[in-house]
């Protein structure tokens, strides 16, 4: 596993490069993400921390699909634990709207 979605929780094991995957769908259709969006995700210790432990922000799609990469460094000096994350993306005409929001659980692989 290099990362999972259950319903808005996201799990990874530390230190685990990752890929997550977001397509946008407006009702039923989907949105193909383009030239002049971005797609943030944002990571903190509590919802209402105003600072960052990990940004990550996407400005180029393929077939419209933002994939959110996740280096070994991003996640290795972190603590075992829950975190809150959220995923906004901006639309070059449509303004900002968030798109999944939960808890960020980060766990230890042992043999």
């Amino acid at each position: 596993m290099a990362i999972k979605l259950e319903g808005n929780v996201l799990t990874m094991h530390k230190g685990d490069s990752a890929q997550l995957e977001l397509t946008v769908y407006d009702e039923d259709v989907k949105y193909n993400l383009d030239a002049g969006d971005s797609v943030v995700f944002d990571l903190r210790l509590l919802q209402t921390d105003t600072q960052s432990l990990l940004t990550k922000t996407v400005t180029e799609f393929v077939d419209g699909v933002a994939h959110i990469q996740f280096a070994v460094n991003d996640t290795a000096n972190m603590e075992i634990g829950m975190y809150k994350y959220q995923v906004k993306i901006i639309l070059v005409d449509r303004g900002t709207h968030t798109v999944l929001d939960g808890n960020f659980k980060l766990i230890n692989w042992k043999l």
